[in-house]
């Protein structure tokens, strides 16, 4: 659902709960340090209407994916994650 193509500009009020819930666990999850964590909990961010959040939460997982393969495909996705908001 996250990062689901097609989706309409404003989430349904379905969807904000469904965003809310997932953002929650991704939260927590973010100790594990995991980049791609962080991309799907700024997406979640950027749904909601956290642009600020989104931005903070993409730099981080942007930085520790920097450290570990700076070529990735992720670090890429990331970047550009980080230039929208």
């Amino acid at each position: 659902m996250i990062l689901a193509k097609g989706l309409p500009a404003r989430p349904t009020a379905a969807m904000e709960e469904a965003y809310r819930a997932a953002s929650t666990l991704l939260s927590g999850m973010l100790q594990h340090g995991e980049p791609a964590d962080h991309e799907l909990l700024g997406v979640c961010q950027v749904m909601l209407g956290d642009e600020a959040g989104a931005s903070e939460t993409f730099r981080a997982g942007l930085a520790i994916e920097r450290q570990r393969d700076p070529q990735s495909k992720l670090c890429g996705t990331l970047m550009k994650r980080v230039s929208m908001v």
